[in-house]
Order: C-alpha cells, then structure tokens, then sequence
C-alpha cells in the first residue's frame, strides 16, 4: 500500500490553521499530496497552496462547528474513490519516513489500516488491542450503561475513498451526516461525561468533541467483525520519552520541548503532537524539523 493524500481540517483561527503551511512541506517532501479543508473565512489565515491543495468550507448554521471540522475529514475521501487517503492531524506532524511509507508496502492495496491503533487503547485499557477484541467505547445515557473498550484516534486512518464512503455510510448529504452523529446523542465528550442534553447547546464544542471518533471507531468495528475490510493496526509508543515528542512535555518557561535531538536524527520518534496555538511554539517545532529523518 502507499498513501497517495492526506486530509487535514481546521478552522480559520491562529490556534491551528498556521500549522499547514508546514504540514504540506513535509507531507509533500515525502511524496503525499497534502490537502486542507478550512472552515470558516479564508482571508483570515496565510494558508499557502505552495505544497498542497486549500478547500474552503462554509459551515452549516444551527450544526455544531466542531463536528462539521472533524468530521469532514472522514467524509471528504468519498469524492476520490480509487485514491489511497490517510486522516491527518492538523497539530501533528511526521518526524520520519519509514513509518509511514516502508512499513506498509507489503499491505493489501484495498486493506484498511491504523498507524495509531493502540494511542487510546495503551493508556484506556493498558495494551494494544483493547479496540479489536473488546470493541469502541459506546454509551447509553438514557439506559445509563457505559462500554468500557477503547476508541481509535482520529487520526492515520489509511484506506480508499471507496472503504471510507461504504464504512461510514457517506451515501447521505454532509449535513445529514452531522445530524446523524449529534441527533443520536451517543457520540462526544458530554455524552461520556453524562452531561445532560442542554450542555450540547451551552458548550458544544466540548459536548461533541471527538464524536467522530467514537463513531468511526464503532463502524470500522462492525466492518471488521462482520468480515467486509481487512483490518491491520500498526502501534508506537506515544509517550514523551517513547517514539513521540509530546506537547504534554512542553516547558512554558523555556518554550521549548523535551526531547533528544539524537532520538530525531536516528529516527526514533514517529512524530510530534505540538503545543498551541502554533505561534508560541514555532522557534521550538523549527529547531526540531531540522533534526527530522528525511531519508
């Protein structure tokens, strides 16, 4: 397999929209053609198409913004059916090739792949395949009963736009999508919290975060359990002094991160999951990018 895209979404905000410019350059470096959906107004960002494809996104009113953001990400690999895609993360940058592109080469072209696939698990349930053999996290409010599995992050999902489309049932318009993953309430942090209906309106970007993970997550399993996708889960340490260089290790005093040049050089770090917004750690992810793995 070979990833030919990656879909990245933010809003027009300095939070995360800055992080694409540098995205697509390292993305496009490693011959993968980066693509961004930006959500709301344009103008207001210095989002550069140098190195890959900007889409502007006008946002359904009365729908809650943070679901159109993320889950657009999970919809927008239908209008490509025969394109290899893989989910991106805005604030989430490669540190190497080899882990994205050597490892899975010998994978099935029509397979679905996670490059992630124990970042919930390992901390959720302590091992790696808490999502496979116990399935996602679900919840039931009104019936008061919790799930106790483990999720997929929402991110380095690999497959063809026709895998994405069929999982995920796409074959309805983008808004009914959204209504499907609010209406339900089953899906976000406030259902998970048991926070009541209410909360949805006061606070939604909170209530519904990471709703389209926890739904992703319990199609894919159903998929997979139901024999219609081969699954295969590719698993790294997350952890700051594992094969990441963690915001959570972020020094505010310093601005900088903790981290070992020589572990980047080498290739031992995956990836970075930056602190925000992107201007005050900028200096900092500059300095790491050099010492990146490029080969």
């Amino acid at each position: 397999m070979k990833i030919d895209k990656i879909i990245f979404s933010t809003s027009d905000g300095p939070e995360y929209s800055p992080f694409w410019n540098l995205q697509s350059l390292i993305w496009s470096s490693m011959g993968i053609e980066p693509i961004c959906l930006i959500w709301g107004d344009r103008s207001k960002t210095n989002l550069s198409e140098k190195y890959g494809k900007v889409i502007e996104k006008k946002f359904i009113p009365g729908l809650p913004e943070v679901i159109q953001i993320t889950w657009s990400k999970f919809d927008f690999p239908k209008t490509e059916p025969d394109t290899t895609w893989m989910i991106g993360d805005i604030d989430m940058l490669p540190l190497q090739k080899k882990y994205f592109i050597d490892q899975i080469k010998g994978d099935g072209d029509d397979w679905y792949l996670h490059l992630n696939a124990g970042g919930i698990s390992v901390p959720r349930r302590g091992k790696l395949d808490a999502w496979l053999t116990e399935g996602p996290v679900t919840y039931h409010i009104e019936r008061g009963s919790k799930h106790t599995g483990a999720d997929l992050p929402g991110h380095y999902h690999i497959s063809k736009g026709k895998n994405f489309s069929n999982i995920y049932n796409l074959n309805i318009s983008f808004e009914d999508q959204i209504k499907r993953l609010t209406e339900s309430h089953r899906y976000g942090y406030g259902i998970s919290d048991g926070r009541p209906r209410e909360d949805a309106k006061t606070d939604p970007t909170w209530y519904y975060w990471c709703a389209e993970e926890n739904y992703s997550s319990e199609k894919l399993w159903e998929a997979v359990k139901e024999n219609k996708i081969i699954f295969k889960g590719y698993c790294y340490n997350n952890s700051n002094f594992g094969n990441r260089v963690d915001r959570s290790h972020w020094n505010e005093t310093e601005k900088n991160y903790l981290y070992n040049p020589e572990e980047i050089s080498l290739g031992k770090k995956v990836d970075i999951h930056c602190a925000r917004p992107f201007d005050k750690q900028q200096a900092a992810l500059l300095q790491i990018v050099q010492y990146r793995d490029w080969e």
